[in-house]
């Protein structure tokens, strides 16, 4: 029934309204039809076919409006690729390629663009940046330079530049308005009004285009490309088809073509070969007449940020540089011998694989050490390992890395680096007797050679893989990897860029800016790991990659930077408490100012000079940080704001006393912070130069609680002659008692000390 009503609804409305003129005729609503598909859905092909049937209608004023519509279509049509309206054979082109839209996709990647269906009023999101204003600001469509000559005589290239302002009309407005304003109007090309701007170049304003050339010729030629005429463009190219189908969706593309730059190169080589032979031999030395393009591409992807560039020659060439710096494809067995959660791992090629066995395998000649490098070795693959969760602190003094060679003659590579290891560790005088033999993972046997410093270097032989690593834990990692058949090729976080990969790669260096930040952090200070610790949870999935892939006639340089950080966090705490908290929170180092905890005020009046007005950002941090310490079960957070709090009060020695007094006397905190109440109260003194009698008495109390009694006793002597005079000197005499009572109690050096109630 309801079907039944609604059209016995339409059929009364149109009973009423046709004779009215209220309903359009046939091509009115095809032209409104077109203009809803080009304006509101982009459909320009679908828009145009609309628009040629309104322009063959008899309605001539309608058909008029239609065929501008419809010519402005084509060209939205023909701009989809810059290419097409472009020379055929320039010398080089440059194209940039919708920025907004590339903007607005790194902004989402770093969490800061509002996405669909997020309310504007979601008090979780502090910033959040409108798609609209990306449009509003950086909605140019893009723009294509084409350089098709060189004129010596006045020093400028010639070519034409095609700007195709978008959705801008602004730009376009401030253009038109430009023009008549400040250049000399010159006769239209196809219809389309032209300017002279001081005697240099020509513009021409097309329905979507801005055309700039230095020659009528070469704007003509791009109308006529434009309107669909049958003229040869860029895209038709058939040397740089290749290059300019890897432009996808690039923010920026280059490309020189070398084919149309030659013939100068070689006329002006050739004047110079003939005085010079050393040009001469060069010239067949890098056999420029096989080059064919140099070309490069910058963006953003749906992965991250990419940059590309590439070399391309003719095949059959006779460059022999470029054939000198060629080396073998990777083989892609190298890699799985990285294990599965490496920091950083970088691949190289050296030699074809063709497996063998020399007759001495023993043996170690002068001879084999060349061989190893320009023969044995088929690749090789450098990797580190952040240390493992739980693993002791205490290890070597270098991080976990390791080295695997794949090889073809493992009983020869065994010999020649046994003998160097050794060597190596007698050498310097470590070990006496090297190359203790160790079982390890499936049953093998590994050498371990002692170096200097307490370093360790390991050593496995495992099939055709050669392993040397600087610690049994990445051995380990390593042999463990290989068994269970998982390496770096199934991690995840590097499979973005494991994935461009290809079969031409001859070099790779992979790194996870986290993880090797987990590396570092056992050589680091307390400061610097509190400053670090922030930003690792930003870089866990962040990889940046470099690949080199190096053909018969193709070199190819591919970097990537993949799964960017989340800033969204970052940015709301700089706006919701300002540039301070920011620091506070995210390790930075702003200018300190003297501020009071709200506790132990007596402790702080005497510590330094006047109280300065208390910054924001500080406050922030120490009130989380104290809430956080007086909560039961807060304890890890507690101490990871007060690593912060440390960080941000490293100049600021009269906040560092007054926090690590708290902590050592006040419940509940005393005995629960005590490493970090010393740690600050250290640099507190350090900043002070051990002068401040104050600064130094909280250190003694510091120590004491560590149960470091004799180290506190000399401190609070030290405390007692500085506080001489002082109106609070018998307040460091009663201290010093307390700390000898004791050491009398508990005469063992290193015993843990009393609570630091004991010697209040």
């Amino acid at each position: 029934m309801s079907t039944l009503r609604s059209l016995s609804c339409v059929a009364l409305i149109g009973s009423i309204l046709l004779p009215l003129g209220w309903v359009e005729d046939s091509a009115k609503t095809q032209y409104y039809k077109a203009y809803y598909l080009e304006c509101e859905k982009g459909d320009f092909a679908a828009a145009a076919e609309l628009y040629a049937e309104v322009a063959a209608s008899g309605d001539t004023k309608l058909a008029e409006r239609a065929g501008e519509r419809l010519a402005s279509c084509r060209e939205e049509i023909a701009c989809s690729d810059f290419a097409h309206i472009m020379p055929p054979k320039p010398w080089a082109y440059v194209e940039i390629n919708r920025p907004g839209g590339q903007l607005k996709r790194l902004l989402s990647q770093l969490g800061l663009m509002r996405g669909t269906g997020v309310s504007l009023g979601d008090a979780s999101r502090r910033l959040e940046i409108s798609p609209e204003l990306i449009d509003g600001l950086l909605g140019v469509r893009g723009a294509a330079v084409a350089i098709t000559n060189f004129n010596p005589n006045t020093e400028m290239p010639s070519g034409i530049l095609a700007l195709h302002p978008g959705d801008l009309d602004v730009v376009r407005g401030l253009i038109e308005t430009a023009l008549p304003a400040g250049a000399e109007p010159k006769t239209a090309i196809e219809g389309y009004p032209t300017w002279r701007v001081e005697d240099q170049v020509y513009v021409t304003l097309t329905h979507k285009l801005v055309l700039i050339s230095d020659s009528k010729r070469e704007i003509k030629k791009a109308v006529a490309r434009l309107s669909g005429e049958d003229e040869a463009s860029l895209a038709d190219n058939e040397m740089l088809a290749e290059t300019l189908e890897g432009r996808d969706d690039s923010l920026l593309y280059f490309c020189v073509n070398a084919k149309a730059i030659m013939p100068m190169v070689n006329m002006g080589l050739g004047i110079a070969a003939a005085q010079n032979p050393e040009i001469a031999l060069a010239r067949q030395f890098l056999d420029l007449n096989s080059l064919q393009s140099l070309s490069g591409r910058m963006g953003v992807c749906d992965e991250g940020l990419l940059l590309d560039l590439e070399l391309r020659l003719d095949e059959g060439h006779q460059n022999v540089a470029y054939n000198l710096i060629r080396s073998p494809v990777l083989d892609p067995s190298i890699l799985k011998g990285v294990p599965e959660g490496a920091a950083f791992f970088g691949a190289f090629s050296l030699n074809e694989s063709h497996p063998y066995q020399s007759s001495e395998p023993d043996v170690v000649m002068a001879a084999d050490i060349g061989r190893e490098v320009f023969g044995n070795i088929v690749g090789a693959a450098v990797f580190g390992m952040p240390p493992a969760e739980g693993q002791a602190a205490g290890g070597p003094p270098i991080p976990d890395v390791g080295l695997v060679l794949t090889v073809n003659d493992p009983a020869k590579s065994t010999a020649l680096w046994t003998l160097l290891l050794g060597v190596g560790s007698m050498a310097s005088g470590a070990s006496p007797t090297p190359g203790a033999e160790v079982e390890v993972s499936g049953g093998l046997a590994a050498r371990s050679y002692e170096f200097p410093e307490g370093i360790t270097a390991w050593f496995v032989n495992d099939g055709r893989d050669v392993i040397v690593t600087t610690s049994r834990a990445a051995l380990e990692s390593t042999l463990a990897g290989r068994r269970s058949g998982r390496s770096v090729l199934d991690d995840e976080v590097f499979a973005p860029n494991t994935a461009c990969l290809s079969g031409d790669t001859t070099d790779a260096l992979f790194a996870h800016p986290g993880r090797c930040a987990a590396m570092a952090a056992p050589f680091m200070s307390s400061r610097e790991r509190a400053e670090m610790e922030p930003y690792l949870d930003l870089l866990s999935e962040t990889v940046v990659s470099v690949a080199v892939n190096h053909s018969a006639s193709r070199l190819n340089l591919s970097t990537m930077v993949t799964g960017l950080p989340k800033l969204d966090g970052l940015v709301a705490e700089l706006l919701e408490n300002g540039p301070d908290a920011f620091a506070a929170n995210f390790g930075g180092h702003p200018p300190m100012i003297r501020t009071a905890s709200a506790v132990s005020q007596a402790k702080w009046e005497d510590s330094g000079p006047a109280k300065a007005p208390a910054q924001n950002g500080v406050e922030t941090l120490e009130k989380k940080f104290w809430k956080l310490a007086g909560t039961p079960g807060s304890d890890a957070e507690a101490h990871k704001r007060g690593e912060r709090l440390l960080a941000m009060s490293w100049n600021d020695a009269a906040r560092l006393n007054t926090t690590a007094w708290v902590l050592l006397t006040e419940e509940p905190y005393a005995g629960s912070y005590t490493d970090l109440a010393w740690r600050m109260s250290d640099r507190s003194n350090q900043m002070t130069d051990f002068f401040n009698w104050i600064y130094v008495d909280t250190l003694a109390h510091a120590q004491a609680q560590r149960g470091k009694l004799d180290e506190a006793i000399e401190l609070q002597r030290k405390a007692v002659n500085l506080a001489a005079g002082d109106d609070r000197q018998r307040e460091a005499e009663a201290a010093l008692e307390r700390f000898l009572e004791a050491r009398k109690s508990q005469p063992a050096a290193g015993t843990a000390g009393s609570p630091a109630t004991s010697y209040r």
